[in-house]
């Protein structure tokens, strides 16, 4: 078995990610197929003996989509995977979390991101051998937003603000 992430062309939606998931699953030595719509990326774990790569991409083309089987993602060793947690202030819409979201998936090295943008929060998985925490900061700064990781310094800010609007809230009474 093999196990591989490819990047997907050509998807606009949800229902695309569960056209490609399906036609992957309904073929033969594929054993799992997990689409993802925000980082354009399918991981798809098949058996090489019965089906190939360009059978692959051949399979998600006839879908209507793109497989680009030269671009599976390089892997490093664990050690340099590093995940960091942050509080991003401004990022309080799925559209803001897209703008984060795409600011961040620009820089080489990013593995995963998970934005939740009720919360203003957000954890990316990375390489550190490529990037460091500050190139993150500064993506989602030149974007628009206040990134702080949350290790005490975000608490304390929104801790601030709460107080700061209850006090707006006293004085509307």
């Amino acid at each position: 078995m093999k196990k591989e992430t490819y990047k997907i062309h050509g998807m606009h939606c949800a229902s695309c990610v569960n056209t490609i998931e399906r036609v992957l699953l309904k073929t033969a030595g594929v054993r799992s197929a997990s689409v993802n719509f925000a980082s354009e990326s399918a991981l798809v774990e098949f058996d090489e003996n019965i089906i190939s790569e360009s059978e692959l991409a051949k399979i998600v083309k006839s879908a209507g989509y793109r497989l680009e089987v030269g671009s599976k993602e390089k892997t490093s060793t664990s050690k340099n995977i590093e995940t960091i947690s942050m509080k991003v202030f401004g990022m309080d819409s799925p559209h803001c979390a897209m703008i984060v979201e795409g600011a961040i998936k620009k820089l080489s090295g990013i593995k995963n991101t998970d934005l939740d943008f009720p919360n203003q929060r957000a954890k990316v998985v990375f390489d550190s051998s490529l990037l460091n925490v500050s190139d993150i900061f500064k993506v989602i700064t030149d974007a628009g937003y206040k990134p702080i990781e949350e290790e005490g310094e975000a608490e304390e800010i929104l801790d601030k603000e709460k107080v700061e609007r209850e006090k707006q809230v006293k004085i509307m009474k």
